[in-house]
């Protein structure tokens, strides 16, 4: 061997030795720069249940490195020992990602198929052959799928298989990405036949509730949806659609327990439908609580803007989550599905708090317990993990159906009796209706008979005004046989007349078309009056008619011609049928042992009775009774009569008679509650509508009535012109003609009504007085007296007196001239502003002295034309008048205020000044009061429409 021979043997056994101390100094320097691998080891057969391989691993927070960086990473010794406090909290969302390493050694003689299992979303499985990353395994598959090798008999979707090689160790790199919270965080594998055993043994319990809820909510669904087509509520059809909603979610924890049901999986996958399921559950069961309460109108609880801003919220949320999905944001979406969960649980507490404040209704205690109950539920699951939060979520949705559908079945039973309730009163609507209409018949065949009577009575009454004049001529010119005859048939027609009207006021008094005419009054004074009326009548058959009252005098409000009809007749029919030498009484008194006091009136007779065959009958129109009875020689129309005004009263009629003995009617009329009893037999003045001194609210005149001054000395006439004048009209009181002047220039009344027959001062010097004084002779004159003789009327008409009525009076002509006279003054103010020529010559005495008086006015203005002081107060003291009498007496003559009358008359002065002279303007201003010229132009173009300047150069 040649020395290059041994001296290259030489250099490369040394290289060799080199190398070998190389390896033996650079293990472990590898081995304290790499932490050793956790090797999990599968003997054979395999695995006989789950297996979690130990790991090492590494945060990577925010998703930046790449696997080969990953494995880098490991190399380099950055991986540290599994442990849960390295997870994140179930609240926390960013974008957590996890590295992990581990080895697993198959030491059997046998090729191994393992499933390995892992909950979350792209995960991704490398095997590490020298060095190089070989991927193996990316679970879960968004989609259910088939095994890369058929190890299960039903498409998977968080499963993926891995081949192990007999007597070999495998290390493997994974990658975690962490977005939500897992039972399992780390891979499970799994022997085929022993993954399905355990698979059923974890979830039998689980599975068996959620197969009862789905039962439950799928009965309960179709009830609800056949309950809506029968009944078309739509409590109905929002409670079925809740029940849908949460069949979904029921059906899709059955398909995560049970793969070969899988179906809506292959729709969308679970975290797609998580936020928009939330949603939709709290907007149907929104709606339902809004029908559910519902029954008339708008929910009080849910209100339809309630339900716009719930829709809305949930809108926004689930286009959001879908947003931050199709940005591949999943971990921002899980975040925004529990803010959505929070704030609905928040909407539902605050929806509970105003069940609470509705709980008395039984429909609001219902839903008030089964969201109660949901939402303990809810915030329960909140707290809980899986599968303790689903089962007590569940729990709480089975206590709610069975709740609310307790509700709707005390709901429709509530409608069911309303609606009974509805159909009787509808059935008694329909009766009530029929009696009505039978009652309204037999009205329209009354009506026909009042009307059919009321014509033929007016009919008889011409024919017998002829007769009655026919005869009365004929006996002024006959002999006194001939006038003897007359006479039989004047007092025969008088009768048939008498007849004639009673049949007519019975007609009228049935009809309802007469009026009451209630009056305040002494009405014990009135049955005394009317009673002794027929005190010369019974005289003259030789009868005994005695009045008494008890007390003397009682105010009430009372009818007086009601009354006085059934007075007349009552008494009437007692000397009728009573003999000479019979008795009649008449009483009136007070009862007040009834709860309300009454008047009670007693015509009580010794004639000859009414028979108890009779008795029944007396008050029939032309019911004569038999032969028996003692009413054979009337008509009947007279008790007809009494009978109806004293209903129409609202009073009672009874009567006590016996044959041979006499008759007693006795009639009880209400009192009002105003009625009083006089002391010391004084009639008292009593304003109109005035309260008893007990009452609180005491009656004050209208300030937009007119003014009416009553001129008259007798305090009892007063008074009832009082009664019927205050409604209308402010009245003021004088008692003789001064007073009357005096209080004439004092208060300048819209107008006067006076007595002629007066102390001091009568009527026609009143009337004198107050035409020839400027200050009121504008004012209209009304004479009320019992001088009715031609000259009394041209003297009246000479000194000024607008209207004459004649005592006694009837009220209704009273008003009407009173009211005829004011309107004829307000209409002649209107024809007379409107300058008719025609007016102007009919009223010229009149307008001439009203004429004059604004001549004086105007002239007290043109002196002090111009000073700028002079104002109302002055002006009224120029005039001798009051700021309030120049007030009244200005707008009686349909002028503006004094103010106003002021400034009109300067502008009309400074427009006459603008085209007269050469003045300017401001000069003008000046000369008619006006201390600043502007203001001056101001009011004159609002007086004018144009200025000044403008006037001066085209006057129109």
């Amino acid at each position: 061997m040649s020395a290059l021979h041994i001296h290259f043997f030489s250099r490369f056994f040394s290289g060799i030795y080199f190398l070998l101390m190389c390896r033996l100094v650079a293990c472990p320097l590898a081995l304290v720069a790499q932490s050793a691998i956790p090797v999990t080891v599968v003997t054979a057969p395999g695995l006989q249940g789950s297996k979690t391989p130990d790991v090492l691993i590494r945060p990577d927070t925010g998703n930046v490195l790449a696997p080969q960086q990953a494995w880098a990473q490991f190399e380099k010794g950055l991986f540290q020992p599994f442990a849960p406090s390295l997870l994140p909290g179930k609240f926390e969302y960013e974008r957590f990602t996890f590295w992990a390493v581990f080895s697993v050694e198959n030491r059997s003689d046998s090729l191994l198929d393992l499933l390995v299992r892992i909950e979350h979303y792209r995960d991704t499985i490398w095997k590490v052959q020298q060095g190089r990353l070989m991927p193996v395994a990316h679970i879960p598959k968004l989609f259910p799928v088939p095994l890369a090798r058929p190890l299960l008999p039903y498409d998977v979707r968080t499963l993926s298989c891995i081949q192990f090689y007999p007597r070999a160790r495998d290390t493997f790199l994974m990658k975690i990405r962490h977005y939500r919270p897992h039972t399992s965080f780390l891979p499970v594998l799994y022997d085929p036949s022993m993954y399905e055993i355990e698979r059923v043994r974890s979830v039998q319990y689980t599975s068996l509730f959620y197969f009862l809820l789905f039962g439950v909510l799928f009965t309960v669904f179709w009830f609800c949806v056949s309950q809506f087509i029968y009944q078309r509520d739509a409590a109905y059809l929002w409670f079925a659609l809740y029940l849908f909603s949460l069949l979904l979610v029921t059906w899709r924890n059955i398909e995560t327990e049970n793969p070969w049901l899988y179906s809506t999986y292959y729709l969308a996958p679970w975290y797609w439908t998580k936020t928009i399921f939330s949603s939709v559950h709290f907007c149907f069961y929104t709606l339902f609580i809004h029908r559910f309460l519902q029954k008339e109108g708008e929910s009080t609880v849910i209100t339809h803007r309630i339900v716009r801003v719930i829709l809305g919220i949930s809108l926004i949320a689930v286009a959001l989550e879908w947003g931050l999905l199709l940005a591949d944001a999943f971990y921002e979406s899980w975040l925004l599905y529990n803010v959505n969960r929070l704030t609905l649980t928040l909407l539902s507490i605050w929806i509970l708090g105003r069940l609470w404040r509705n709980r008395k209704y039984a429909l609001t205690r219902f839903l008030l317990a089964a969201t109660l109950i949901a939402l303990l539920g809810e915030l329960l699951s909140l707290l809980l993990i899986y599968p303790a939060s689903t089962l007590v979520s569940g729990l709480g949705i089975l206590l709610q159906i069975a709740i609310l559908s307790f509700g709707l079945a005390y709901r429709s039973n509530e409608f069911q009796m309303e609606f009974r309730r509805l159909q009787t009163r509808h059935i008694w609507q329909l009766e009530e209706n029929q009696r009505l209409s039978l009652i309204a018949r037999r009205e329209e065949i009354e009506s026909f008979k009042n009307r059919f009577y009321a014509n033929m009575t007016h009919e008889f009454r011409t024919p017998l005004t002829i007769i009655m004049g026919m005869a009365d001529t004929l006996k002024a010119h006959a002999d006194a046989q001939v006038r003897n005859t007359m006479a039989v048939l004047i007092r025969n027609s008088q009768n048939l007349l008498h007849l004639v009207n009673q049949l007519l006021r019975l007609s009228k008094v049935e009809s309802g078309l007469i009026q009451m005419r209630v009056e305040y009054a002494d009405v014990m004074q009135f049955i005394k009056i009317t009673g002794q009326s027929f005190v010369s009548l019974a005289t003259l058959q030789g009868q005994h008619l005695h009045v008494s009252v008890v007390p003397d005098h009682y105010q009430t409000n009372f009818d007086a011609d009601f009354l006085q009809q059934i007075l007349s007749n009552l008494i009437g029919n007692a000397l009728k049928y009573t003999g000479p030498g019979g008795k009649i009484h008449v009483k009136g008194y007070i009862q007040t042992s009834v709860p309300n006091p009454a008047l009670i009136i007693e015509v009580n007779d010794t004639g000859k009775g009414i028979s108890e065959r009779a008795m029944p009958f007396i008050f029939d129109r032309f019911h004569q009774g038999d032969q028996d009875s003692n009413l054979l020689d009337g008509v009947g129309l007279g008790l007809a009569l009494v009978k109806e005004l004293v209903d129409h009263l609202d009073g009672t009629i009874q009567v006590k008679s016996k044959v041979g003995e006499g008759t007693t009617f006795r009639i009880l009329l209400p009192l009002q509650a105003e009625s009083r009893l006089l002391e010391n037999n004084m009639t008292k003045p009593v304003l109109p509508g005035a309260q008893p001194e007990s009452a609180t609210d005491a009656w004050m005149p209208n300030a937009e009535l007119p003014v009416l001054l009553l001129v008259e000395d007798n305090q009892d006439l007063v008074q009832y012109l009082s009664a019927i004048l205050t409604k209308n009209y402010q009245v003021l009181h004088a008692a003789d003609g001064e007073a009357g002047y005096e209080t004439a220039l004092q208060s300048l009344p819209d107008i006067i009504l006076s007595d002629l027959m007066m102390p001091a001062l009568d009527g026609f010097g009143l009337c004198s007085k107050l035409k020839n004084d400027h200050r009121t002779s504008h004012i209209p004159v009304v004479m009320l007296t019992a001088r009715a003789s031609t000259e009394d009327k041209v003297k009246g008409l000479q000194t000024g007196v607008d209207a004459w009525l004649v005592k006694p009076f009837h009220r209704e002509e009273l008003l009407a001239t009173l009211s005829a006279m004011v309107e004829s003054r307000r209409r002649l103010r209107m024809l007379l502003k409107n300058n008719d020529p025609s007016v102007k010559d009919a009223y010229s005495p009149w307008i001439e002295k009203e004429k004059a008086f604004l001549e004086q006015l105007n002239a007290a203005i043109e002196v002090h034309l111009s000073d700028s002081e002079y104002d109302v107060s002055r002006l009224s003291r120029d005039m001798a008048m009051s700021r309030m009498q120049l007030h009244r007496k200005l707008k009686t003559l349909g002028e503006p205020s004094p103010a106003l009358y002021i400034r009109a008359y300067r502008l009309s002065r400074a427009k006459t000044l603008l085209t007269s002279t050469d003045d300017t303007v401001a000069q003008i201003a000046y000369q008619t009061g006006f201390n600043d010229p502007a203001y001056f132009s101001n009011c004159f173009r609002e007086a004018y429409d144009v200025s000044p300047s403008e006037w001066r150069k085209e006057p129109t």
